[in-house]
């Protein structure tokens, strides 16, 4: 656990302490703004409620958003071969930085989704998927382009299937 939590504060950037640091202010100003409100109960009662809200919100929300717009890449998958004599798949692709940042490093994944004619049971099938691998790349320049190639083993389902492919840069 420990480990984790360093991990955490060492990948974090100056915006990220601020959008942490901004929450627990607001956050503050909403209790106090409450204490001195707590001749109206209804008043005090609804900020202490979006106190809290905010404080679990607004960093977790916050940050995906944030990592998502200061981090923003693009996968493409370029080959996709299931193998015939070993139960994977290779899902070779394409990386692309289109941030104004260097990457240090990104953690690319390939997940595979059950396919179906069906329309409802597709919708249900893209809530999780059912296989996944992962391979990091390290330092990607600002509109850099690197070539991945992740192999999903074992792979044993018979059925139709897709394959996407997403990436988490840092």
């Amino acid at each position: 656990m420990q480990a984790k939590l360093t991990a955490i504060v060492e990948n974090m950037i100056f915006y990220d302490y601020m959008l942490f640091g901004g929450s627990f202010l607001l956050f503050i100003f909403l209790i106090v703004i409450a204490l001195l409100a707590r001749k109206r109960m209804g008043i005090s009662v609804t900020l202490i409620t979006l106190a809290f809200l905010q404080i679990l919100l607004a960093p977790t929300l916050g940050y995906k958003e944030m990592h998502k717009h200061l981090y923003k890449n693009q996968t493409v998958i370029t080959k996709e071969n299931k193998l015939q004599f070993s139960k994977a798949i290779i899902v070779e692709g394409e990386l692309s930085n289109l941030s104004q940042y260097d990457f240090k490093s990104c953690t690319i994944t390939a997940e595979v989704y059950k396919t179906s004619q069906n329309q409802i049971k597709n919708a249900i099938y893209s809530l999780r998927s059912f296989d996944r691998a992962s391979v990091v790349e390290e330092s990607i320049a600002i509109g850099g382009k690197r070539a991945f190639r992740i192999i999903i083993e074992p792979f044993l389902y018979e059925g139709s299937y897709k394959i996407t492919t997403g990436a988490e840069c840092r």
